[in-house]
């Protein structure tokens, strides 16, 4: 039986994302997903150049679930970031699609509810969580990497649903090396 892999991300700009293998989060970290002065043509197909290089190069070697956060009901003065979460969504769709791996979307108070035990938490209170849980990224005390905290919480959210456990990597007993990973092309 092939490994079972999920990959999840938390869409926005700066995109966060984690992959577990197993029920393990073994990588997890941030993508800038669009320059402030980057047409968005140009974003999305290096951001697809970056799945690609460091996502979905191994997928015949997995069996992988796609999961991320759905976006959030946006207020009218917030229109560019629901067409930002769109065109990035739309990316990974493809990635999936070409992976055939299914895709699964989680609603952000059912993400919260489930890694927090409250479905209001703010992003102190994940990645506080988070760092119970062992995640090794961030600054105690703070929502530093939040991106990433929360992409960590959705591989969680997920593994709940199929009833799996999850934990973080433990690196320190392993080697040296830091959980967080920020890929820039």
């Amino acid at each position: 039986m092939k490994p079972f892999r999920t990959i999840a991300f938390d869409i926005g700009a700066n995109l966060g994302f984690a992959i577990a293998v197993n029920g393990v989060i073994v990588r997890s970290g941030t993508y800038n997903a669009k320059y402030s002065d980057e047409p968005w043509p140009r974003a999305l197909l290096r951001l697809e150049k970056w799945l690609w290089d460091n996502i979905g190069d191994a997928h015949s070697n997995y069996t992988n679930h796609i999961v991320y956060e759905e976006g959030l009901a946006h207020s009218p003065g917030a229109v560019y970031a629901a067409h930002s979460h769109g065109k990035i969504l739309g990316i990974i769709m493809v990635l999936s699609a070409c992976m055939n791996s299914p895709i699964y979307g989680y609603k952000t108070s059912t993400v919260k509810k489930v890694f927090s035990g409250k479905g209001n938490a703010n992003k102190l209170e994940m990645c506080g969580r988070a760092h119970c849980l062992g995640w090794k990224s961030g600054r105690v005390g703070t929502d530093k990497d939040n991106d990433e905290a929360d992409a960590c919480a959705i591989i969680f959210t997920h593994h709940h649903k199929l009833g799996l456990a999850t934990s973080f990597y433990n690196r320190e007993d392993n080697d040296n090396g830091s959980q967080k990973e920020d890929r820039r092309a």
